[in-house]
């Protein structure tokens, strides 16, 4: 169950990632007068809305739980950035600054494979040593009992 959540999470991750670089198309479009920025807003929303699946699949998964809880909460600043314009016209100005924050944090965590690899296999420690569980130098055994090689 949990890999298969981890497995949502990740793609969820991605659509966002997706979604984000085709807000600053749909925000191009709008400035220069190509289309409305209804279609902005509109997918705005739908991905505040996934940033929020994003944050239900970690906390069950117990995976990245911090990484989507700030994107979530990045999201939710994007709509207050623009609302709060009217208490000072510097506030909006910094949502295409978080945008790119946003959208600089998913590359960085999707090109690092941070929560991409994150089945419980993934999450075991390495296993140490060569043949048969041990090290060159002597170590543990596949027992777990101490075992030391000759040079």
């Amino acid at each position: 169950m949990k890999t298969a959540l981890a497995r949502a999470h990740r793609w969820v991750a991605r659509l966002i990632f997706g979604a984000l670089l085709l807000q600053v198309f749909f925000a191009g479009l709008g400035i220069f007068g190509a289309a409305p920025f209804a279609l902005h807003a509109t997918l705005g929303f739908a991905v505040i809305f996934a940033s929020l699946v994003l944050l239900g699949l970690a906390l069950a998964a117990r995976i990245a739980r911090g990484r989507s809880a700030l994107l979530c909460a990045l999201m939710v600043a994007q709509v207050l950035l623009i609302e709060l314009g009217g208490v000072s016209p510097l506030i909006p100005a910094l949502h295409p600054v978080n945008a790119l924050a946003l959208i600089a944090g998913l590359a960085h965590a999707l090109a690092r494979g941070r929560g991409a690899d994150t089945t419980p296999a993934a999450r075991e420690p390495p296993r140490r040593g060569g043949r048969r569980g041990l090290s060159r130098a002597g170590g543990e055994g596949p027992t777990g009992s101490r075992v030391a090689l000759a040079p």
